[in-house]
């Protein structure tokens, strides 16, 4: 036989002040988060103002200049189709910031790779998906070049200047990746969380 004396509550247990502290945690926000959530709507103000200004003064300034030329946004769907005739026909080709860009990104985040320790060869997973990875890349250069432009070009840099055409890409690039998703995936989906459903 024994004898069983509470020396303290529950409530006092050490146990008990994690829990308090953890909830007390969740509770409150850092004085960062509490300043965005209370000026939120300012800081949404200013920001669509300032870019409607800054749309504004890129255009005067373009319609300003000495010699009008049209806006040019980077894209890496020309820069590479110049690269390739540069390689297949040296003497048509000059070079310039386009041919350049390829092989200057290529070598940049390979020698920023190799800095960080970070570089190794990857390679695709089966046969199926580098199928399906071929077909994606050669759909994908067609429609930049349909569209003027590819992600960066038409979406990023296009979009920045609220060009039409670039808002329009973009918006099918959305619902081209969506559906794709949708009809690829989601078997793979399905499985997975029924997988995870089972566990």
């Amino acid at each position: 036989a024994f004898d069983l004396r509470a020396a303290r509550r529950a409530d006092e247990s050490t146990y008990a002040g994690i829990v308090r502290l953890v909830e007390a945690a969740q509770r409150s926000k850092a004085p960062m988060a509490r300043l965005a959530d209370r000026y939120a709507i300012l800081f949404l103000a200013a920001t669509v103002g300032l870019a409607a200004a800054a749309w504004w003064f890129t255009g005067a300034l373009a319609a300003a200049s000495f010699e009008p030329m049209p806006i040019k946004s980077i894209s890496f769907s020309g820069p590479s189709a110049d690269m390739l005739m540069l390689v297949l026909a040296p003497s048509t080709q000059t070079i310039d910031f386009d041919t350049g860009l390829v092989p200057g990104v290529f070598l940049g985040s390979f020698l920023a790779a190799l800095l960080a320790r970070e570089l190794e060869l990857q390679g695709f997973k089966d046969g199926q998906s580098m199928r399906r990875y071929i077909l994606g890349a050669a759909m994908m250069g067609f429609g930049a070049m349909l569209a003027g432009g590819c992600a960066v070009g038409a979406g990023v840099s296009g979009g920045a200047v609220f060009a039409t055409a670039a808002w329009l890409a973009l918006f099918f690039m959305w619902v081209g990746a969506g559906l794709t998703h949708w009809l690829v995936d989601r078997e793979r989906s399905a499985s997975a969380d029924f997988a995870l459903a089972a566990r």
